[in-house]
């Protein structure tokens, strides 16, 4: 199991957390009273069925949306303190995000859409060394120079990676990464975010209804009706590979 230290600073603190939408008069809760810390370092996996709130977790933790209740502290920032444009940039800084869908723009590259996303902070010329870089790692470098429609459904999902840690983010947060891909490409993409989290010391926090993926992380967190239903870590011996589940 990974040993992590116990003197740390936590990467992720949620106390009493909730998120309540109207909708058509009615109050929508998609959070009830989470509180939780994740360590640095760790990969946690936030599980449960459709509608049970891992999306809705994710987004308070990116930054993405604000809590109706509680606190969010994100690598020693409070989130809820936090300004839009303060948020915006702390959250371009320090975090990387990755979606099922990779939202690639057609008329780029690879290479080019690794580097869109942060010209409007960085030249090209700095951003293009790091990009080929990241590109290689996630074992894209003979294909840096293709469009999307050249690239496989596993391959797209590498360049949201490599998009997602072009300047150095500390946390990497993922939804849903896995939810088009086949299985040989999602035993693949998890074993690749196990190297980068141990190469790059990275924290990894993925919602995922998945088996695959709760399969390969450290500590497994389960929604249920906006609440933690259960918060276990997963000794190594447990781990299984994902084939198995095939």
């Amino acid at each position: 199991m990974l040993q992590l230290s116990a003197r740390a600073d936590p990467a992720i603190t949620l106390t009493r957390v909730a998120r309540a939408f109207q909708s058509g008069g009615d109050e929508v809760v998609a959070l009830a009273d989470v509180s939780l810390t994740i360590a640095i370092g760790e990969t946690t996996a936030i599980t449960g069925p459709s509608g049970s709130g891992k999306t809705t977790l994710l987004n308070l933790v990116a930054g993405l949306d604000r809590p109706t209740s509680g606190t969010v502290i994100v690598l020693g920032q409070d989130l809820t303190s936090l300004k839009e444009r303060d948020l915006t940039a702390f959250r371009a800084k320090s975090l990387g995000l990755v979606f099922q869908d990779p939202h690639l723009l057609p008329g780029l590259t690879a290479l080019e859409n690794v580097i869109a996303a942060r010209l409007p902070w960085t030249k090209r010329q700095l951003l293009e060394p790091e990009a080929r870089k990241l590109l290689k790692v996630v074992g894209l470098g003979s294909r840096m120079n293709h469009p999307p429609a050249r690239l496989s459904g596993g391959e797209r999902q590498r360049v949201g990676i490599a998009r997602a840690l072009l300047g150095q983010p500390r946390l990497l947060l993922a939804d849903e990464p896995t939810g088009n891909l086949d299985i040989g490409s999602t035993e693949e993409l998890l074993n690749l975010f196990e190297e980068l989290r141990s190469d790059l010391g990275l924290t990894v926090v993925v919602a995922t209804h998945d088996p695959a993926v709760a399969a390969i992380a450290h500590r497994v967190i389960r929604l249920s009706g906006g609440r933690i239903v259960e918060d276990r870590l997963q000794p190594s011996a447990e781990r299984i590979e994902v084939r198995e589940l095939e």
